[in-house]
């Protein structure tokens, strides 16, 4: 549902049609349609909303608060995006996500919060393009933790990356004065 919203944007330096093209499923590209969406969510009475989201050849999760369409309460809305265990970016692709993917460079967005989850084992990077497979965790029904098991293309060196679903820590970037 929500995109990787840096990447969304430098499609959207295209026309609409040429961004579409590059990417026919972006929400960045059609904003009434994302709007509706957000809306009918903001109409649940639900404390959480999980979203599982893939095949965009590279994994990141976010969490997003919104208030309840009567603003009598919260959702939580976690989004957990995982991409095929053989589909990862190539040529420019893979460029783009070695810069983006560290959180010091993404100071040049000009952001002091931010939606992105950083995963327990890695201080610096929330978002990874290589070959992945996301494992939720649930407690009573409950989302509490959810792991990527990563590989990287073209050998056999595997990790992972786990994430505290309850007490979960965001990306912080360190914006220069």
């Amino acid at each position: 549902m929500y995109g990787f919203k840096e990447i969304e944007l430098i499609q959207l330096k295209f026309d609409k049609k040429s961004a579409t093209k590059i990417d026919a499923e972006t929400w960045i590209g059609n904003p009434d349609s994302f709007h509706q969406l957000l809306e009918a969510l903001r109409g649940l009475h639900t404390p959480h909303c999980l979203i599982f989201s893939g095949d965009v050849h590279y994994a990141f999760n976010r969490r997003e608060v919104m208030r309840t369409r009567d603003s009598a309460g919260t959702i939580r809305v976690t989004q957990l995006t995982s991409s095929a265990l053989c589909n990862h970016p190539g040529g420019i692709g893979r460029l783009g996500l070695k810069v983006l993917q560290n959180a010091s460079a993404m100071q040049a967005f000009n952001r002091e919060t931010s939606p992105y989850l950083r995963p327990r084992e890695d201080s610096d990077h929330f978002v990874i393009g290589h070959a992945n497979l996301g494992l939720l965790q649930l407690q009573s029904g409950t989302p509490v933790g959810y792991r990527l098991l990563c590989r990287k293309p073209g050998n056999n060196h595997a990790y992972d990356w786990s994430y505290d679903l309850e007490q979960p820590e965001r990306v912080e970037f360190r914006v220069p004065k």
